[in-house]
């Protein structure tokens, strides 16, 4: 075997092994960002369940001894009861317990008969908690 044929299959295979190390990086650079994605999205998701229990405690809370005689205010009691319950999934479980009790509130002020059993103190106890958990948890420009 001549030098030139050597050195033709020593270079073709070094493009190769090139050519593999590459694909191979891009491989793993697009799997690191599928799955960075992913998890960016699932934290938009928590976020978005956390901010609709906020909006439901304020609701309860501004709700407190008024009736829900039009359809605007059953409009937003749909709407609101609707994104909390399907927004379990993305509650921490910290919160479950929180959630419960906010989606019991949800269904007992929809009676006005039934809304001296809310306990307002505790909805008013965990919107402030959700609050400082999303100020430390996503908060991006602390201090």
């Amino acid at each position: 075997m001549d030098a030139t044929v050597t050195g033709t299959l020593i270079g073709a295979g070094a493009v190769i092994v090139g050519v593999l190390l590459t694909y191979s990086l891009q491989v793993r650079m697009v799997r690191h960002e599928l799955r960075r994605s992913r998890i960016e999205d699932l934290h938009q998701k928590r976020l978005v369940s956390l901010q609709n229990m906020i909006f439901a405690c304020d609701w309860i809370l501004r709700m407190r001894g008024h009736d829900m005689v039009d359809d605007f205010g059953k409009g937003i009691w749909d709407h609101v009861l609707t994104q909390n319950v399907s927004n379990l999934a993305f509650v921490p479980e910290s919160f479950r317990g929180d959630f419960d009790a906010i989606i019991q509130a949800l269904f007992t002020v929809h009676a006005l008969a039934n809304r001296n059993r809310i306990e307002y103190d505790l909805i008013a106890n965990i919107r402030s908690k959700l609050l400082a958990y999303i100020d430390e948890q996503f908060e991006e420009n602390k201090g």
